[in-house]
């Protein structure tokens, strides 16, 4: 098989910011190669994970290289990029990133249930493979260059037992030093608002064995929540009284397609102060969006499309609102209500295809 060169290959990693999502390629530089072989589609990716800091002066990357997964930070202002943090580790690995704020960066971590035992196991067996151990799901706070961490919700014994504690619920945009994330407490799912500086959790409000997700102000007051019921294969949503309790608003019946999505942004979310879901036109037999006002006890139509599904809802989760949704037209086609995001948008798309 002839040799082939690739150099200076581009490697497209989808990067999330406030207002939109867009691209950044990553050059890399990779070494003559006598072709593909089996293992090279079967491996993990080089890049697992990316993450812009808000301000776009920081690049975060999880990485995987000679069977260690990495996590490095890049200043990229510098026109020569430089690494300012590095953090490797093959027991506890990097899964997922998130900035918190301009100066601390959020990483999701596979830990195992007993490290001393994998740590041992590591040193006297030929044959070790992490993957082969129970792992839980925990977040850790540092600063961009990776120093100053601190594990979030440490100190809550009563979570210890959850399986993941790495699900962050809302970014709290006007309040830079804590975010939300929600938690088994018990049997009932629980959101908490978490310190990223210390890692500090308080208890702001507990839904039930069910709850599958929280929608907050943006101070992060509790407005909605959302449980499924297996049973009856619908979920219903649920609005935050002024005394401090959960009111039923509305039930949706899902199909057998939608049932996959319940645990996304792809049905719900919020559109200023108002609560926007997807559900089916009993009259039509199409899908499109309606935004209750619980000011009003309104709920009217918001996205209503001729002999066409709405697919599911954009959003824009460091605000935690809905920016637009999905459609269907030979393939899926991004709507944004904000005219200025459209126009980004149908720019990129010019340029780099459908997506």
């Amino acid at each position: 098989m002839p040799q082939i060169c690739y150099r200076g290959a581009r490697e497209s990693v989808r990067v999330h910011t406030r207002r939109l999502a867009i691209t950044v390629f990553l050059t890399l530089s990779l070494p003559c190669w006598a072709g593909p072989e089996i293992e090279d589609f079967l491996r993990d990716a080089d890049v697992r994970d990316a993450a812009l800091s808000p301000d776009g002066t920081h690049l975060a990357m999880v990485i995987n290289q000679d069977n260690t997964r990495s996590v490095i930070v890049r200043n990229i202002q510098d026109p020569e990029m430089p690494i300012v943090g590095a953090f490797s580790n093959d027991i506890t690995r990097p899964n997922y990133l998130y900035w918190g704020n301009n100066d601390r960066l959020l990483i999701a971590l596979s830990v195992p249930y007993d490290i001393e035992r994998v740590q041992e196991d590591k040193e006297k067996e030929s044959d070790f493979d992490i993957n082969d151990y129970f792992m839980f799901s925990r977040m850790i706070a540092t600063g961009k260059d990776l120093s100053n961490s601190t594990v979030l919700m440490e100190g809550e014994r009563k979570l210890r037992t959850n399986i993941s504690l790495s699900r962050v619920t809302n970014f709290l945009p006007e309040d830079v030093d804590h975010i939300l994330m929600a938690a088994y407490r018990g049997d009932r799912r629980t959101q908490y608002r978490v310190n990223i500086v210390t890692g500090a959790a308080e208890e702001i409000t507990r839904g039930s064995s069910r709850t599958f997700r929280f929608l907050n102000d943006e101070d992060g007051s509790p407005r909605y929540r959302f449980d499924y019921r297996p049973r009856s294969e619908a979920i219903v949503i649920y609005e935050y009284d002024d005394d401090g309790d959960w009111e039923k608003l509305e039930k949706i019946y899902l199909n057998k397609d939608d049932e996959d999505s319940i645990d996304t942004a792809g049905l719900i979310g919020l559109y200023g102060d108002s609560l926007v879901y997807r559900k089916r036109n009993e009259n039509t037999g199409y899908y499109e969006l309606l935004v209750a006002n619980s000011d009003s006890d309104e709920v009217s139509t918001l996205v209503s499309l001729p002999e066409q599904d709405v697919l599911g809802v954009l959003y824009d989760t460091r605000a935690d609102q809905i920016a637009g949704y999905t459609i269907e037209q030979d393939y899926e086609r991004h709507v944004y209500f904000d005219a200025a995001m459209q126009a980004q948008y149908d720019a990129i798309s010019a340029q780099v295809g459908s997506a």
